[in-house]
């Protein structure tokens, strides 16, 4: 029997010293409390109580667990309350690794999305390279991990969603020498410098082989990686670095959307299949998941699943030119 009601069964006699009245008043038959009080006692080896024709009586043993009895049962009553709160997200705290750019776009509004739906949350998000999300995770310093490469189901520690694979696209500033070829491949795309976050993964794989280089480790196992001319951790940066150089600069439409628009960088349109990569969300499989680290999983999912929701417009658009 749960030990937290044999004492509040303890307390409702001592306060009733009388056996009906006090199982009336925490809704109990009087059989049942008289078996609890009996398990008590036995349960600590001593008698608790002194029954005789006027009641119950508390005897020493009974009147130190009653002291006792009441800050226990403040102090559980004060933990139900706080993991209560911790379940409804009226408190808690979370902390996310993600990629640069992922930070940047798809974290960035989930993380919006929380806060507003739950204000009381507190929440840290780190942007950092994808090795180092990974290693962040698999140490305990990140609840959950957001980065791209797809090459986390071979961390057998890890549970993994995938997302949306998003395609990569390449921005330089206008007036670079590029854009005055037509669609120059990926090859000749990185004989100019690159610059962005250190790569992971299958990102990795397409641009070793298309510098020539070996990539055998892929075959053992590993995850390849590669380390671009520039390297920096912020979009920001990237952009800026971009924007006043002949320094490509990779990302997902999303993420460079603005700067296009805007004219402060051109897409450069590349020869050959477009180049995809593949996101996840993943936290150690021997941790379980706490409900802040749950909703933030599903909203991101959520998100996810918006950002990436074909435009009617568009379709219909896109369907018209087909047809013409």
């Amino acid at each position: 029997m749960d030990q937290v009601f044999l004492l509040q069964q303890a307390q409702a006699l001592a306060r009733h010293r009388n056996f009906a009245r006090a199982a009336a008043s925490i809704n109990l038959s009087q059989p049942s409390l008289t078996r609890g009080i009996a398990s008590l006692e036995a349960s600590l080896g001593v008698r608790l109580f002194e029954r005789d024709r006027r009641g119950a009586t508390p005897t020493a043993f009974g009147r130190v667990l009653l002291e006792r009895a009441e800050s226990l049962l403040r102090a559980h009553a004060d933990l139900r309350r706080e993991l209560q709160l911790l379940a409804g997200l009226e408190r808690g705290s979370l902390s996310i690794g993600a990629g640069p750019y992922l930070a940047e776009s798809l974290v960035a509004e989930t993380v919006a999305r929380m806060v507003s739906a739950h204000p009381q949350l507190t929440l840290e998000c780190i942007a950092a390279p994808p090795n180092d999300v990974v290693a962040g995770v698999r140490a305990g310093n990140f609840d959950i991990g957001v980065a791209g490469g797809g090459d986390y189901h071979y961390e057998a520690d890890f549970v993994v969603q995938d997302l949306t694979p998003l395609a990569v696209v390449f921005g330089c500033r206008p007036g670079h020498p590029l854009l005055r070829e037509r669609r120059p491949t990926l090859a000749r795309l990185l004989q100019f410098p690159l610059v962005t976050t250190r790569l992971r993964g299958s990102d990795a794989l397409s641009a070793l082989r298309a510098r020539g280089l070996p990539a055998d480790r892929r075959r053992r196992g590993e995850s390849p990686d590669f380390s671009p001319n520039i390297l920096v951790n912020s979009l920001g940066v990237a952009r800026r670095i971009a924007r006043g150089s002949d320094a490509i600069i990779p990302g997902f439409g999303a993420t460079l959307a603005e700067d296009f628009e805007a004219g402060r960088l051109v897409r450069i349109e590349i020869a050959g299949r477009a180049t995809e990569t593949q996101q996840a969300v993943f936290h150690r499989r021997d941790r379980p998941l706490a409900p802040a680290a749950a909703a933030f999983i599903d909203t991101l999912r959520t998100v996810d699943a918006q950002m990436h929701k074909p435009r009617p417009k568009l379709a219909r658009a896109a369907k018209s030119a087909r047809r013409s």
